[in-house]
Parts: structure tokens; C-alpha cells; sequence
């Protein structure tokens, strides 16, 4: 294969986890990529982390003073790469060695694939537990009603497709990758891998009132029918109530 591919990744204070991050995706055992880094606006020293990789031909960095958010660093790195597939990684997470081939793998066999994710190894402080989302399209597009049923972190997906679409929303400072999926909903073709792809630290994820509230705004601003508004908001309270509940028992465990 001779597909080039563009990982796209975001940083913002990651001066702990950038390195393994890099490193995870330079192991690829397919060659033909490039990485573009985000610094956005990281007042520690992450600029400093990045500097070892200025040499390196397949990593182009871009540092920038002010944080904008990750929606708009998302659109930036996209339109500043040459890739035909982009790939997404988070600064917290590893990519697996062979993951890259396994998707250009799938949109090989399927050439109207449009964004194929996969499985995860989720590790914090006290366990590690292996995600496996729902894997075909209509199960996938089903779930989104109620929830994301893609891991941003271990998507690949067609440039054109996502360019078409509009790229993601820059108002979204949460949840851009639900509000992206829900928008393409009716126009773009989905596909969860089984094997694991990505390996995410969620010792440090929290769960915060305002993702709440834009998962809320994510389906009214892709709802169709007044039924799915009346939906949207009963699954708010449905949130509401899991962020209540998990922060009760923190405070408890404090």
C-alpha cells in the first residue's frame, strides 16, 4: 500500500505525555505518513518536549502563542496536511503498532467508507478495561441517538469526506467529535473495528458539567423532528443525573 496519512495531534499543557504520545506513532509499522503537532497556546513546556522532533522529516510542528480550543486546531491540522486519510490521536493516549494498517486495511475492502474507528485499552490508576464499541454502521448510527459510539482517538477517516461535511465545529470546546458525528449522520458511512487500536490513560478524565450541556446542544443542533428535541432533552437530564452521581461519589471517596 501507498496511501500517504496524515496523524493529526492537538497538545495543551501535555509536557508529561507528549513524548510517549509521538513516540507510540513513530513505532508505526507502515512508513508512509506525516505528523502534524498542534501546540496550542501550552503556557509548561511542552514547546520544549517538541523541540527534539524539529529535525524530523515526517513531523511538521506549529506552535502558537493563544489556545483556541481543539475543534479549530483540528481544522488547522487538516487543512495543512497531504494526506488522502487522516488520523486522529489524543495526548494522553498510545497508538498500537500495526493500527494505521489495520484501517487502510477496512477502507481497502470498502471503498465507501467514510470513518472507521476501533477498540481501546482504557488503564488509570487501579485497572485496565478494553472498550469495544458497537462495530457496523447501523448499529453504530442507532447509538448515536443515546451516546458516541466512536472513539475519537483511534479514528481514521477520508479528508474529502470530513472537508464536505464543513470540518469540525469550532463553537464546540467539548464533545466536537459528537456534534461532527451527529452531522454526518445521514451522509457519511461508519465502521468500528474489534482489534484494539489505541491504548487511553483515563486516570486524569473528568467528567464536567459543560460536556453535560454540549452533548445537549450536539443533538438539538442536528435534530430533524420536534420527537428527537422532546428526546434530547430527557437524555439530558439522563447525563445530568450520571455527572451528579459521579461527583457525589468522588466527594464521598474524599
Amino acid at each position: 500500500m501507498n496511501i500517504k496519512v496524515s496523524i493529526i495531534l492537538s497538545l495543551y499543557n501535555s509536557e508529561k505525555t507528549a513524548n510517549k504520545t509521538i513516540q507510540s506513532i513513530l513505532m508505526q509499522s507502515y512508513k508512509n505518513y506525516e505528523v502534524i503537532i498542534i501546540n496550542d497556546g501550552s503556557t509548561d513546556k511542552t514547546y520544549e518536549v517538541l523541540k527534539k522532533y524539529n529535525k524530523k522529516k515526517k513531523i511538521k510542528i506549529f506552535n502558537f502563542n493563544k489556545n483556541l480550543g481543539l475543534a479549530t486546531r483540528l481544522n488547522y491540522a487538516i487543512k495543512k496536511s497531504i494526506g488522502d486519510y487522516i488520523v486522529r490521536i489524543d495526548s494522553d493516549d498510545l497508538m498500537t503498532k500495526k493500527r494505521i494498517i489495520h484501517q487502510l486495511n477496512q477502507f481497502k475492502k470498502d471503498s465507501s467508507l467514510d470513518v472507521v474507528g476501533g477498540s481501546a485499552l482504557y488503564i488509570n490508576a487501579f485497572k485496565k478495561k478494553k472498550i469495544y464499541p458497537v462495530k457496523k454502521d447501523p448499529e453504530i448510527k442507532n447509538k448515536m441517538n443515546y451516546h458516541n459510539p466512536i472513539i475519537h482517538s483511534s479514528v481514521m477517516f477520508k479528508k474529502k469526506s470530513i472537508i464536505k461535511l464543513g470540518g469540525y465545529d469550532k463553537s464546540f470546546l467539548r464533545c466536537q467529535d459528537y456534534e461532527l458525528w451527529l452531522r454526518g449522520k445521514f451522509v457519511l458511512k461508519f465502521l468500528n473495528l474489534k482489534k484494539i487500536l489505541v491504548i487511553r490513560d483515563v486516570t486524569n478524565f473528568q467528567f464536567q458539567a459543560s460536556n453535560v450541556f454540549y452533548l445537549l446542544r450536539a443533538r438539538l443542533k442536528n435534530s430533524n423532528n420536534f420527537m428527537f428535541i422532546i428526546f434530547s432533552h430527557m437524555l439530558f437530564l439522563k447525563d445530568l443525573f450520571i455527572y451528579i452521581i459521579i461527583k457525589l461519589r468522588i466527594k464521598k471517596l474524599l
